[in-house]
């Protein structure tokens, strides 16, 4: 009966070995795949992040253009030279659109077209609005403790915008 009892375990502890084995393999099966997967995932996020890149890589250099632009027509001259316009005022984009207005006559308007610049400046410097109408509000300040500067200054808008 001992030798039967030893071939059964023999026969037992050999069938267990078989199943373990079955089953490390089908795990190792399983690790091998989980891997693949997520091995696929990384290159596919590293894709959409190269492609997010160039994207911005992109609009930065739109950006730059649009600022170019803006400066150049700031300054009236013409494409590619943004130092054109800034011979004279005689030759300014300002001035053309000075002419096309009528003069401020009004401490008010005046104000309106300075909260407006500010205002603007701060949009396009991506400063918060805040800031500008903190701003605005020293200006405006300074304004009303000197009248007769501001009248003053209503006459001389044209002679203001030279440098």
């Amino acid at each position: 009966v001992p030798s039967d009892l030893s071939s059964i375990i023999q026969s037992h502890t050999c069938c267990a070995l078989v199943q373990i084995r079955k089953r490390n393999e089908e795990l190792e099966a399983a690790l091998r795949e989980q891997q693949a997967r997520a091995e696929a995932e990384k290159q596919a996020l590293l894709q959409k992040a190269s492609e997010h890149q160039s994207a911005l890589k992109r609009e930065e250099e739109a950006r730059l253009k649009l600022e170019a632009e803006l400066a150049r027509l700031a300054v009236g001259g013409p494409s590619g030279s943004a130092s054109a316009g800034l011979t004279s005022f005689g030759a300014s984009n300002f001035k053309r659109f000075y002419e096309q207005r009528e003069p401020v006559a009004y401490f008010d308007e005046l104000m309106l077209a300075i909260r407006s610049v500010v205002l603007s400046y701060c949009e396009f410097s991506g400063l918060d609005a805040k800031v500008g109408l903190d701003f605005f509000a020293v200006l405006q300040k300074e304004a009303f403790e000197a009248p007769d500067a501001l009248s003053d200054l209503l006459g001389k808008i044209a002679y203001a915008a030279q440098r």
